[in-house]
């Protein structure tokens, strides 16, 4: 699966193994190996988290 953020697509496989949070960045450990996203405020985090949840 994939999302679109800033034009920027980050591939996800699941499952998800991990996710690591360091103030705006997340890396997402998955079976393909990780994803690194870099979100430009909190809001858009919570809403990539969202749907997230939605995907499993």
């Amino acid at each position: 699966m994939s999302y679109l953020y800033n034009n920027q697509r980050i591939e996800i496989t699941l499952p998800i193994a991990g996710i690591s949070i360091n103030k705006r960045r997340m890396a997402i450990s998955h079976h393909q190996g990780k994803s690194f996203i870099e979100f430009a405020n909190n809001a858009d985090m919570q809403g990539f988290m969202q749907w997230l949840k939605g995907q499993a």
